[in-house]
């Protein structure tokens, strides 16, 4: 069983999709999360449903609160739970549940697939200059963004960006003065979002907040909209999320 969407995603791609019998209540990937049993939220988990589904293991991610944790295990559960902050962690957890569920070896495979794709980005952009990196930000959902120490901070870093957040610690809400300031040559943010019933997207209300209409992201036309399940999930699809960055920031190298 698994309180998180990036764990889930971590157990189905190594081969455990028909083992899972229960799942969050924001779990969407794959699409066969979509017929388990839901469990609640991914901070606070309904306790009575878990202990009711009888898991040999239930798997927990970054969000789960330290109080749900500590009232699983008093219920006898059998806990793990995954709090990557970089990339490495990620591949690291990987390997873990590929050994506590005796799936090791479609672990490595999974570890190995996410290896060469950090190695293709590596690769393209070995040669990029300080001068050639590009300012990044980054608004994983309206109003915030996120600092340094957590793995998207990494991505960006890693996709040849400057994290425009970087003096900032972890997720943090938006200083719209900082962000002119700091005149982000890049804005990302995620796709769909719907601010309220007038329709306004986020998109929209990014490119009309006072002053940022001078960006030089929005004056370029260099915004754009992704995936937030892949942006924002330390799980097996980080390395795709690196790779649609590092094609956002340098179209010209990585295709």
């Amino acid at each position: 069983m698994s309180t998180s969407p990036a764990e889930t995603e971590i157990l189905f791609a190594i081969g455990l999709g028909d083992k899972i019998v229960a799942v969050s209540d924001f779990c969407n990937y794959p699409e066969e999360t979509q017929s388990k049993m839901k469990v609640g939220g991914v901070t606070s988990p309904n306790i009575e449903a878990i202990i009711a589904a009888e898991p040999d293991l239930v798997v927990g991610g970054i969000s789960l609160s330290m109080e749900s944790a500590e009232a699983m295990r008093d219920h006898g559960l059998n806990l793990y739970v995954s709090r990557p902050k970089q990339i490495e962690e990620v591949l690291e957890s990987i390997r873990i549940l590929g050994l506590i569920t005796d799936h090791q070896e479609q672990a490595e495979a999974l570890i190995a697939k996410m290896q060469s794709d950090l190695e293709a980005v590596d690769i393209a952009l070995s040669d990029l200059s300080e001068s050639e990196k590009k300012r990044v930000y980054i608004e994983f959902a309206p109003g915030w963004t996120v600092g340094r120490g957590e793995f998207m901070h990494e991505l960006i870093e890693r996709a040849g960006g400057i994290n425009i957040a970087a003096d900032l610690e972890g997720w943090a809400q938006i200083d719209e003065e900082k962000v002119i300031i700091d005149n982000p040559e890049v804005i990302i943010y995620p796709e769909g979002v719907v601010l309220d019933d007038s329709g306004t997207t986020l998109a929209d209300a990014i490119a009309h907040r006072p002053g940022w209409e001078a960006i030089d992201a929005v004056v370029q036309g260099n915004m754009h909209a992704v995936d937030a399940d892949v942006l924002t999930r330390p799980g097996a699809r980080v390395t795709e999320a690196l790779l649609m960055l590092a094609r956002l920031i340098h179209p010209e190298r990585l295709q």
